[in-house]
């Protein structure tokens, strides 16, 4: 499988990252390219995300920040990194 069809088959799912650090930010955009509905999950709050907190609005992501970030972890896929 290549990673075009991977994404393809995301289509409909939705994908969980958890860590919106500097390494999940690429897998992040990737993701939110694709058809899945895409949920990023960070104990930082939405104030200290700063602007990538506002990157992953425009991209259509779901961001659950803050101490109790992992409470709503749901997703048909999880990346933990």
């Amino acid at each position: 499988m290549t990673l075009s069809e991977y994404l393809a088959s995301l289509t409909g799912k939705t994908v969980a990252v958890i860590g919106c650090g500097v390494s999940n930010r690429p897998l992040l955009r990737r993701l939110a390219a694709s058809r899945a509905k895409v949920c990023a999950y960070d104990r930082k709050t939405r104030e200290v995300l700063g602007v990538f907190a506002d990157e992953l609005d425009a991209l259509g992501i779901t961001l659950f920040a803050g101490p109790d970030y992992l409470e709503k972890l749901h997703g048909d896929i999880i990346f933990r990194t």
